[in-house]
């Protein structure tokens, strides 16, 4: 029930916090001021506090949208996300359970559709081989033969060696990223 009660009061910190930051990113969002992650914290007035720490990310594929993590710094069990974008009408902020502390806290939410209702997304990556080519290689095999090589072979200092050449199929690995909304869509 302590535990229960003291969620509650550090969600309502980070409500009142979320709230106020939402309130102070209008300007950005309208496109009046200018963002990066260098100074999304203080576009939004967020100071880290004795319970929660702030981050802000750009969001994957899309470099006018911003998320926002308060996470604790303690195992309280309560964090916050908000996500924002430029040129976007809407700002979304919401709290989530967390687990851990500090950095390595893990929200159960961490990125908010702003153009499907504020709802939670969750963040899919596939990986997959692209920009493949046939790359050439020689191989060489040696071995002891006294100088009599069988065809195919030749011969040097008492060895037999024969080299073949080969080829293989050379790809970079390429990440397809995509974010899932609470019903299973793919947005944004």
């Amino acid at each position: 029930s302590y535990r229960e009660q003291t969620k509650k009061a550090h969600a309502t910190e980070v409500k009142i916090q979320l709230s106020a930051a939402s309130r102070k990113l209008i300007s950005t969002t309208s496109g009046f001021a200018e963002t990066t992650e260098a100074n999304c914290i203080a576009n939004a007035e967020l100071h880290h506090s004795k319970n929660f720490a702030y981050s802000c990310k750009k969001r994957d594929g899309d470099s006018n949208i911003f998320d926002i993590a308060a996470k604790p710094l303690r195992d309280i069990g309560v964090g916050g996300v908000l996500s924002f974008g430029i040129g976007y009408d809407k700002i979304c902020w919401a709290t989530c359970d967390a687990k851990g502390s500090g950095v390595d806290a893990e929200l159960s939410k961490s990125h908010l559709g702003i153009s499907d209702n504020c709802s939670a997304l969750t963040r899919k990556e596939r990986d997959y081989p692209c920009n493949c080519t046939n790359e050439t290689y020689k191989t060489c095999g040696w071995r002891n033969c006294n100088c009599i090589c069988p065809p195919g072979w030749g011969c040097n200092c008492d060895r037999c060696y024969r080299c073949d050449t080969r080829t293989r199929k050379v790809c970079e690995t390429c990440t397809d990223i995509t974010y899932i909304n609470e019903d299973g869509v793919v947005v944004e």
